[in-house]
């Protein structure tokens, strides 16, 4: 596939590390976004198709309703159409946390919170983004 992808980190809402310690939430997301990128490339992805490395730590819940749920602990890979790739190389980020969110594929196999599909994450339009989560 010649898209273009975003890489984001994410972590729970659980405080990672302690006080007096500087590596929190966001540079645990940022390095799991990070190696993701590493293996990529070693992979012999090209390096020119990775337009984003992000670390976003707990803004962009999966399990908004349970924040320290482990499946908020993921790698999330966004595979960009000629849309979202022309926004990103304008300006350097169109494409952001919000966008992310509302483009964002929830886990088949996972449990959903509650029955009402409505209160459910949203889910992408296929025409937009495509997305694969990891964990």
């Amino acid at each position: 596939m010649p898209n273009r992808i975003s890489i984001s980190g994410h972590t729970d809402g659980v405080n990672f590390g302690a006080a007096d310690r500087p590596y929190g939430n966001w540079e645990l997301s940022a390095d799991r976004a990070n190696s993701v990128r590493r293996e990529l490339l070693a992979g012999d992805m090209e390096e020119r198709r990775i337009v984003r490395v992000v670390g976003l730590s707990s803004s962009v819940l999966l399990d908004p309703f349970d924040p320290s749920n482990p499946i908020n602990r993921r790698v999330s890979l966004i595979v960009l159409n000629k849309r979202a790739e022309r926004a990103a190389e304008e300006e350097g980020s169109a494409i952001n946390a919000q966008d992310l969110k509302s483009a964002q594929q929830l886990d088949p196999d996972a449990e959903q919170p509650g029955d009402d599909p409505s209160k459910a994450p949203p889910c992408f339009a296929p025409d937009s983004l495509t997305v694969a989560e990891a964990r």
